[in-house]
């Protein structure tokens, strides 16, 4: 834990006795329900601890001051959504993930941690993004490591209100100038335009990248396309 706080002050960030006791019990159950159901493929303490929530941790200093309203689209274990719910606990954070099982887990961190305004949704972002009740509702949606990025944005934008901002968790690599390009159709057709891109860096992880896309105009009707068509086809 040591380590962990210094690794914090690094990055800017500044978590109470409270919060990190909360973040290490997210670490223990992550670990104890991994032992019987495959959550994630990172299974070590340490790693856990950067490349999840440290990981997610990083994108504290973009989110909005004062309360605000977030989807955490293809969620998995929780990540990056219960870190920044446990580091900003005004947050409302929707956890959209499709895997029973994962929800399941980040129910029972929602009850076990008394987390409020937090609730998951087990269903398709493309089924979730045509629906009024969650179209257009949201300040933030973020997504890690989830699709390609026009593919991320055809996901994420549609439940963004104008103004509010998309950060997609990407890796740094040789590709992403041309994974980056290639989403500007995408970003032209429903109303984004990336705002910044910062580096990242996490010890012993490659190089990551946070692509901070700002919703301008609002999204057409017709997107998202049905289930599977942004995937296989991407704008």
């Amino acid at each position: 834990m040591s380590d962990f706080k210094h690794l914090l002050k690094d990055h800017d960030i500044d978590l109470s006795p409270e919060k990190l006791a909360e973040l290490d019990t997210l670490v223990a159950e992550l670990l104890l329900w991994n032992e019987k159901t495959n959550l994630t493929a990172i299974r070590e303490a340490k790693d856990v601890w950067i490349k999840h929530i440290l990981d997610s941790l990083t994108i504290l200093p973009v989110l909005p001051e004062g309360p605000f309203a977030m989807i955490d689209i293809g969620s998995g274990a929780g990540f990056p959504g219960l870190p920044l719910k446990i580091a900003r606990p005004d947050a409302d954070i929707i956890f959209l993930e499709a895997v029973r099982k994962k929800t399941d887990f980040i129910d029972h961190v929602i009850e076990k941690l008394g987390l409020t305004e937090a609730q998951t949704a087990n269903r398709r972002a493309e089924d979730l993004g045509r629906d009024r009740d969650y179209r257009e509702q949201f300040d933030v949606a973020t997504a890690r490591a989830v699709a390609y990025l026009p593919t991320l944005v055809e996901y994420a934008l549609p439940f963004l209100k104008e103004g509010g901002i998309f950060i997609a968790q990407k890796g740094f690599n040789d590709d992403f100038a041309e994974e980056l390009a290639a989403a500007d159709l995408a970003l032209k057709t429903l109303g984004g335009k990336v705002r910044e891109v910062r580096e990242i860096e996490l010890p012993g992880v490659d190089r990551r990248a946070l692509v901070i896309i700002e919703k301008f105009l609002p999204t057409p009707a017709e997107y998202p396309r049905p289930d599977g068509i942004p995937k296989q086809k991407p704008l």
